[in-house]
């Protein structure tokens, strides 16, 4: 029997409808199986960032991150509130990203934490967030190192260092907003001891100087508790 042009296309449509309807369900089943990784992202990070991002490629659990940052607040001007409580937010934040995180991935974080908050506060945000995560990354390691010696003195240096440490990552201004009601605790007990220790001064004189840095400390804590934002 031969086959006239009718008959030979008709059966090249045919052939072609039943590939088209085997593949269609080959994806189907690709998308409904429970073990395909899904991730829900924006078009619009996609395309501002240049690079899609999948847990595929992407180890990062963002969302978790993004409840803790989501805890900044703004202060009256509609800014980023830099204070103590910021510094906890990061410390719980910052401890959910992977240890040693390349550029790309530290890239997305930033962008997606710009986005938390609005316009400037939200790229204030992300930056001190990517600074505090490489000031944790280098304190652990140095903290582990230092924390060996139990000597009072060595304990008051590791402080001091740390304090270093503190504004290189994230400059004085934003550390001594963050910290600065912990440092001025911190300098203040190391006061008293000191005073305390001191074998040139008799009890009156002890008790003068313990009340001047208690005066002195208290005034500096509380502008900071009230403040939230006030430079050293």
């Amino acid at each position: 029997m031969k086959f006239n042009l009718f008959t030979w296309l008709s059966f090249i449509l045919f052939t072609y409808a039943i590939f088209t309807l085997w593949s269609t369900h080959e994806q189907l089943q690709h998308y409904s199986n429970p073990t395909t990784p899904e991730w829900d992202q924006t078009l619009i990070t996609n395309f501002v960032s240049g690079k899609p991002i999948s847990p595929l490629t992407w180890e990062l659990e963002y969302e978790l991150i993004e409840e803790i940052l989501d805890e900044s607040k703004l202060n009256d001007k509609r800014e980023l509130l830099i204070d103590s409580q910021l510094a906890d937010i990061l410390t719980r934040a910052t401890a959910l990203l992977p240890k040693n995180l390349g550029s790309d991935e530290l890239e997305r974080a930033k962008l997606l934490t710009s986005k938390i908050l609005p316009n400037k506060a939200g790229n204030q945000l992300a930056s001190i967030f990517i600074n505090y995560y490489y000031l944790q990354n280098r304190s652990n390691i140095k903290i582990s190192e230092e924390n060996n010696s139990p000597d009072i003195d060595s304990k008051f240096s590791i402080f001091k260092k740390n304090i270093v440490r503190e504004n290189y990552y994230l400059g004085v201004n934003i550390a001594n907003r963050l910290f600065g009601k912990k440092r001025s605790i911190t300098e203040y007990l190391y006061g008293r001891r000191d005073i305390s220790e001191n074998n040139q001064l008799n009890s009156e004189q002890k008790k003068q100087q313990l009340n001047i840095i208690q005066i002195k400390y208290k005034n500096k804590i509380k502008g900071y508790v009230y403040s939230g934002q006030k430079d050293e």
